[in-house]
């Protein structure tokens, strides 16, 4: 359901090198595949030193730009899972976000609380994250705004160099529009 998520909302999951699915390779049982997506089964959430080993494999991917984890039911070990998975993402690099479905109230609040964005359905993560992941993919023309340029960073940036220079500290309702128009989020 993610991976249909994801497409239909115009994003494509990162191949796995060679290097990426040897280094999986010896944390999955032998039946499930090595490909994206990656099905981890339910080992690594009852071994969660390998559940980090793989999230910081995944990370370091040069093919990936984020990584989603799906996590279903676990409710008995929630708190455990939930702790796990805020350790390891203090160490990513990239975002990582969580689907967490089927049980786990608790342990998405931990983890939105912490900083990992968790959400209780595709549907809503996807929702939350396509408009930028797309920005980045190609720059957002922003219709009857003088703010056209290279890049959806650049555009933002150009928002924020304005207000400071109005000194302003806060961003106004309509500033903050055009900054979320730059990276392609509706108004």
């Amino acid at each position: 359901m993610l991976t249909d998520a994801l497409y239909r909302a115009g994003l494509e999951t990162a191949k796995f090198s060679a290097d990426v699915q040897a280094s999986i390779d010896p944390l999955l049982p032998p039946f499930l595949g090595r490909n994206n997506p990656l099905d981890l089964g339910g080992s690594p959430f009852h071994y969660l030193d390998r559940l980090q080993k793989i999230l910081e494999i995944l990370d370091a991917n040069p093919d990936s730009d984020f990584s989603i984890l799906a996590v279903g039911s676990f409710e008995r070990r929630q708190f455990e899972i939930a702790d796990a998975i805020i350790d390891v993402s203090r160490r990513l690099r990239k975002p990582l976000f969580i689907q967490w479905f089927g049980g786990g109230d608790m342990a998405s609040v931990r983890l939105n609380t912490a900083g990992v964005p968790c959400f209780p359905d595709a549907e809503r993560l996807v929702a939350a994250i396509a408009p930028a992941a797309r920005a980045f993919l190609k720059p957002a023309a922003v219709a009857g705004d003088a703010m056209i340029s290279d890049s959806p960073r650049e555009q933002a940036m150009q928002v924020i160099r304005e207000a400071r220079a109005s000194g302003r500290a806060v961003l106004d309702e309509v500033d903050g529009k055009r900054l979320l128009a730059a990276y392609g989020i509706d108004r």
